[in-house]
């Protein structure tokens, strides 16, 4: 199924341009281009789209305005002929960031990114006291109250409960941001734990039933404020 895309772009070349690569995109589906920001903040509310191409210098309302404008946003993939606007760029959390003009192997790479982000969040959903976790084409209903510890495997994490493992494609990241901050804690760049499941804890480790994790050095003092400890 095709990504619904968006360009926002003042300039009429790189509008042309960015129509021509998604043309040729089989996986992607242009549904409007607009030439003023203002305009596409109404139909970005309004509709479902995947991919938004956005541009960041534009009259009445810049690229970074609009996406401070939209509550939900979708993918965002920055296009400026300037390389400056990039650190602020990704403090609103953008997928990627062309300079103009961009290649179609450069704008490939950046679909790709969106495309394997969307595949992440669909592998494992958060419902209330529940997580659907993807496992060949079904989706699996988890109980986080059950969990005991996530685990990152590469590219994939594992969500351990007393019974069974269930492993993902998704990141950490993307998993530490859904779960509970009351319930959970980072302890290490590969573990999260839930706090009421650790038996024990030692200089560099934290024990779960007969599981030994390790403490990362920069996670420690969080660790030890969230348990009350310091």
């Amino acid at each position: 199924m095709a990504m619904n895309c968006v360009i926002v772009d003042d300039d009429p070349l790189s509008v042309r341009l960015l129509e021509g690569l998604i043309a040729q995109t089989d996986t992607l589906a242009l549904l409007r281009s607009f030439a003023n920001a203002v305009e596409a903040v109404q139909f970005l509310r309004e509709n479902d789209v995947d991919i938004l191409f956005l541009d960041v210098e534009m009259p009445e309302m810049t690229g970074l305005e609009l996406l401070g404008a939209l509550d939900n946003k979708p993918a965002v993939v920055l296009v400026s002929s300037k390389a400056e606007y990039a650190v602020e760029a990704f403090q609103f959390d953008v997928d990627d960031y062309l300079l103009k003009p961009p290649t179609y192997a450069r704008f490939l790479k950046a679909v790709k990114k969106v495309e394997d982000k969307i595949s992440q969040d669909q592998a494992i959903q958060f419902k209330g006291d529940f997580v659907f976790v993807k496992s060949d084409t079904a989706l699996v209903k988890v109980d986080i109250r059950q969990l005991q510890w996530v685990e990152a495997l590469a590219d994939y994490v594992a969500l351990v409960t007393k019974e069974k493992k269930y492993v993902c494609h998704s990141t950490m990241k993307s998993i530490e941001s859904k779960l509970p901050v009351d319930q959970f804690v980072r302890v290490h760049r590969s573990y999260i734990v839930r706090i009421d499941q650790i038996d024990a804890i030692e200089d560099k480790t934290v024990s779960v039933g007969k599981k030994i994790i390790p403490v990362g050095g920069t996670y420690r003092d969080s660790l030890m404020n969230r348990l009350n400890l310091i």
